[in-house]
């Protein structure tokens, strides 16, 4: 249990390396309060970058990000080996975004794959399936 003796941000008083086997709570007097915690870089809080829907899929599915800001992107998805499969590079204005993926694109694909939105500064990762 953590409690604050004077303020400060969080973020300045507390380091966390490993997440894995976190599970947060917060109280008011005896109520269990869910709680949810984010981690990301100051360069990762330029953009975020959304879990695709529907997850696993069959034929199509989307994923969202955001920018805060105009930037040169990379969004790639990859196959358990690490290769690259699909890709799309270009300038994106500030705002929210939106990338179809279809069985087409994906190639002989299957499994769980991964995606990546890549800036100059940052990237993040996040996983999904297609299913056969």
């Amino acid at each position: 249990m953590l409690k604050a003796e004077e303020d400060i941000k969080l973020s300045d008083a507390l380091g966390i390396r490993e997440s894995r086997s976190l599970n947060p709570e917060a109280y008011r007097a005896e109520e269990l309060l869910s709680l949810g915690l984010n981690f990301t870089s100051e360069a990762a809080a330029s953009f975020s970058l959304e879990q695709n829907t529907p997850n696993p899929f069959r034929t199509s599915s989307q994923i969202g990000f955001t920018l805060t800001q105009e930037e040169d992107i990379t969004f790639s998805v990859q196959n358990v080996q690490g290769q690259v499969i699909y890709q799309i590079q270009g300038k994106y204005a500030a705002g929210e975004h939106l990338v179809a993926l279809n069985r087409q694109l994906l190639g002989n694909a299957q499994g769980v794959l991964s995606y990546t939105l890549s800036t100059a500064d940052a990237s993040l990762t996040k996983k999904m399936v297609l299913l056969p």
